[in-house]
């Protein structure tokens, strides 16, 4: 069994998407758990979560899963999120794994060094 990580970059799993997962990659839904996922705190709403960072679906900045992924996947990198002003340092270091994020501060970066004023 698996130690449970308080890590927030990990991706939620509900049982049905689990199920779903494993029938995409032609496994029983167990041998899925085993080999991906590890138990979510009590009382979450989603009682999977991933055992690896990045997301073991990733190839590249690719998702091998995209039509298939869990739900908790389809909102990343959670920019839409009210109290993501408070997390720009954990935005920050999602720039390496997620392209959304890379492109976000791109565009930032671009939007900043237009409106300067060069004197």
């Amino acid at each position: 069994m698996s130690q449970h990580r308080e890590n927030h970059d990990s991706r939620e799993f509900h049982e049905n998407e689990a199920e779903r997962l494993a029938r995409r990659l032609g496994m029983e839904q167990q041998q899925f758990i085993e080999r991906y996922l590890e138990p979510t705190e009590t009382g979450s709403e989603n009682p999977w979560q991933t055992r690896t960072q990045p997301c073991p679906f990733l190839n590249g900045n690719l998702c091998t899963v995209y039509e298939d992924r869990p739900a908790d996947c389809s909102g990343y990198p959670y920019l839409y999120e009210p109290h993501s002003t408070s997390r720009t340092v954990a935005m920050l270091e999602r720039i390496p794994t997620c392209p959304i994020v890379y492109e976000v501060v791109e565009d930032l970066k671009k939007s900043l060094g237009s409106s300067r004023r060069r004197r």
